[in-house]
C-alpha cells in the first residue's frame, strides 16, 4: 500500500473518531499491511478482518474495539498496545509479542475466516497452531473459551475473570499469573506450570491437571469440584483457611449468626467480633448480614458471592480479600483498607430495611466507604449507587463500568479520574 494512501487513511480514521468532516472509518478488511510500522497509531474501532499484519510493528498502537476476526499477527509487535474489547477471533497469533499489551474484554476465542479461493469457491482461512507470549499483559474478563493454547507463554499476566472454559493450556506457562475468579470449567491444564498464580476463587471444575505444576498457588476458595489434585503438583500450594480451623469462641459466633440469619433472629446470635484473625478464610457463599465484625483482618480471605448486607467492617484490613459478586448492601466499611481487593460485579447499593416482621419500612441504609482505602481495587460492573465514598482512595481502581450514580465522592481521591455524566466510568 502506498504511503501517501496509508497516511489518508489513517487521518481519515482519526476524523472519523472525532465525528468530524470528511472522517471516513478504516477499512483493512483482507488488506496486506505485512511489516509495516504502525507504532502508535490510532486505529479504534478500525475494520481489520482478516488483514495480513505479519511482522507488522504495533507498539504501543489503540486498537480498541478493532475487528481483528482472522486476522495474521503472526510475529507482529503489539507490546504496550491497547486492545480492550478487541474481536481476534480466530486470529494468527504465532510469535506475537503481546508484551505489556492491555487485551481486557477481548475476544480471544478460535474461529474460521472464510475467504475466496482462486477457483472462485469459499475456503476456510484456519490460523492452525501458535506459539505465542503473552507475558505481562492485561487479559482480564478476555474471553478465549475452547482456545487452543498449547505451549504459550502467559506469565506475570493478569488473567482476572477471564472466560477459559474448555481451553486447551496444555504445556503452557502462567508462572506467576493472575488468575483470581477466572472459569477454567474443563480446561486442559496437562502439564500447565502454574507456579506461584493466584486462583482465589477461580474455577477449575473437571479441569484435567495430571503433571500441572500449581508450586505455591493460591488456591484459596478455588472451586475444584471433579479436579483430582493428587494428579499435580500442589507443594507449598496455599488452600483456603476453613471454619473448622478458627478459635472455638470465633466458630462459634459465625455459626450461631448463621443460625440468627436464617431464623430472622429468633434463635442463635448476632455475631459482633473486634480485631479477629481471618486471614485467608473460605467464607465464600455464606451470609453474614447484619454481623459486626470491627478491625478484623481479612486479608487474602474468599467471600466470594457472600450475602453481607449491612455488615460492619468499619477500620478492617480486607486487602486482596475476594468480594467477586458479593452483596455488600447498606454495608459499612468506613476506614477499612481494600487495597487491591476484588469487588468486580458486587453490590454495595442501598439495603431497604423492613420491620421485625421482614416488612418494608420505605427507609433504607447506603454504603459508607468514608476515609477507605481502594486503591487498585476492582470495581469493574460494580454497584456503587448513592454509597457514601466521601475522603476515599480510589487511586488506579479499575471503575471499568461501575454504577457511581448518586455516589457521594466529596474529597475522594479518584486517579484516574471519574468521566463527565453521560459516560462510562472506565479507565480502560
Amino acid at each position: 500500500m502506498p504511503p501517501a494512501y496509508l497516511e489518508k487513511i489513517l487521518a481519515d480514521h482519526v476524523k472519523w473518531l472525532k465525528s468530524q468532516p470528511g472522517g471516513v472509518r478504516a477499512d483493512f478488511t483482507l488488506g496486506n499491511l505485512q511489516g509495516i510500522d504502525l507504532a502508535g497509531v490510532d486505529l479504534r474501532d478500525a475494520k481489520m478482518s482478516g488483514v495480513r499484519l505479519t511482522g507488522a510493528i504495533l507498539t504501543g498502537a489503540n486498537l480498541r474495539g478493532a475487528d481483528l476476526f482472522g486476522a495474521d499477527l503472526s510475529h507482529c509487535d503489539l507490546s504496550e498496545a491497547v486492545l480492550t474489547d478487541a474481536d481476534l477471533r480466530g486470529a494468527r497469533l504465532h510469535g506475537a509479542n503481546f508484551i505489556s499489551a492491555n487485551l481486557r474484554r477481548a475476544d480471544m476465542r478460535d474461529g474460521t475466516l472464510l475467504t475466496q479461493g482462486p477457483d472462485g469457491g469459499i475456503q476456510p482461512c484456519s490460523p492452525g497452531y501458535q506459539m505465542v507470549s503473552i507475558d505481562r499483559a492485561d487479559l482480564s474478563r478476555a474471553d478465549m473459551s475452547g482456545k487452543r493454547m498449547t505451549g504459550w507463554s502467559v506469565t506475570r499476566t493478569d488473567l482476572t475473570g477471564a472466560l477459559l472454559r474448555n481451553a486447551d493450556l496444555s504445556g503452557a506457562d502462567l508462572s506467576e499469573s493472575n488468575l483470581q475468579n477466572a472459569d477454567l470449567t474443563h480446561a486442559n491444564l496437562t502439564n500447565t506450570v502454574m507456579a506461584s498464580t493466584r486462583m482465589s476463587g477461580a474455577i477449575l471444575k473437571g479441569a484435567a491437571v495430571a503433571g500441572c505444576s500449581l508450586r505455591g498457588a493460591d488456591l484459596y476458595g478455588a472451586d475444584l469440584d471433579h479436579c483430582d489434585l493428587t494428579l499435580a503438583d500442589t507443594t507449598n500450594a496455599m488452600f483456603a483457611r476453613t471454619i473448622e480451623t478458627l478459635d472455638a469462641n470465633l466458630r462459634r459466633a459465625i455459626l450461631d449468626h448463621g443460625k440468627w440469619v436464617e431464623s430472622s433472629g429468633r434463635t442463635g446470635a448476632r455475631a459482633e467480633v473486634d480485631g479477629a484473625d481471618l486471614r485467608g478464610i473460605d467464607l465464600s457463599g455464606v451470609n453474614l448480614s447484619g454481623a459486626v465484625l470491627r478491625n478484623v483482618d481479612l486479608s487474602g480471605a474468599a467471600l466470594n458471592g457472600a450475602k453481607l448486607i449491612m455488615v460492619d467492617f468499619s477500620n478492617g484490613v480486607l486487602d486482596e480479600i475476594n468480594l467477586y459478586g458479593a452483596n455488600l448492601s447498606g454495608a459499612r466499611l468506613d476506614g477499612a483498607s481494600l487495597v487491591r481487593a476484588d469487588l468486580t460485579q458486587a453490590k454495595l447499593a442501598p439495603a431497604m430495611i423492613n420491620d421485625a416482621d421482614g416488612k418494608p419500612t420505605g427507609r433504607q441504609c447506603i454504603t459508607r466507604l468514608r476515609g477507605a482505602n481502594l486503591r487498585q481495587a476492582r470495581l469493574a460492573y460494580c454497584t456503587l449507587r448513592e454509597a457514601d465514598l466521601s475522603g476515599a482512595d480510589l487511586t488506579d481502581a479499575d471503575r471499568v463500568n461501575a454504577n457511581l450514580a448518586g455516589a457521594i465522592l466529596t474529597d475522594a481521591i479518584l486517579h484516574p479520574p471519574v468521566d463527565p455524566p453521560g459516560k462510562s466510568n472506565s479507565a480502560a
